[in-house]
């Protein structure tokens, strides 16, 4: 993922990281539930 921004010029940093880990967290974390509740 890290090479592809470079390429795109986008500048990667901690807040791009941390968002990308908090989407992927919040999406595991509601597919459990919808599969806990569903």
């Amino acid at each position: 993922m890290d090479s592809i921004f470079k390429l795109l010029g986008f500048p990667v940093d901690e807040i791009v990281t941390k968002v990308i880990v908090a989407i992927i967290v919040f999406v595991v974390v509601i597919a459990i539930l919808a599969d806990i509740f569903g």
